[in-house]
């Protein structure tokens, strides 16, 4: 090769190189405002997330939740449905002689049955039906004077 034509290649290329930085700043610069706009939708949607946890979040709902247990502790047993594992009951006594069997004056995540009588054929007693609200499952009777009798339940102790 001649040096004339090393000359004239190597001009060619200095040209090029000096488009492609031009290309390169010209991008560079358009692609930096679209930077900007994904900067400022990123920024949009970290503020709405950032909402909608506020709504969902209480910082001191650990300490509530702690003085909520502490205040009920006195109870026997957390009761739950057998079929579904749902929390029926937090706050019950164990009965006396059955191992297996609760009373309690409240109840939660459950349903009475209005329609349903339960009467016991060895005594007077009489009740209606408790069904877990999940599932359906029959989990105790209220008596007449609405004390819930737990008995088909998974104790939590």
């Amino acid at each position: 090769m001649s040096a004339s034509s090393l000359s004239s290649s190597s001009s060619s290329v200095d040209a090029s190189s000096e488009d492609d930085s031009d290309d390169k700043e010209r991008f560079a610069s358009s692609s930096s405002s679209s930077d900007d706009d994904d900067d400022d939708d990123e920024r949009a949607n970290t503020a709405e997330k950032e909402k909608e946890e506020e709504l969902f979040y209480d910082s001191n709902l650990d300490d509530k939740d702690e003085k909520f247990i502490r205040k009920r502790n006195n109870t026997d047993a957390i009761l739950s449905c057998p079929a579904c594992f749902s929390t029926v009951c937090t706050q019950c006594q164990q009965h006396l002689t059955f191992d297996l069997q609760y009373r309690a004056i409240e109840s939660f995540g459950t349903k009475i049955s209005t329609s349903e009588v339960l009467k016991d054929k060895r005594s007077s007693f009489k009740g209606r039906k408790v069904v877990c609200e999940a599932c359906e499952e029959t989990v105790a009777i209220i008596d007449e004077e609405n004390v819930y009798h737990f008995f088909n339940v998974i104790p939590s102790n």
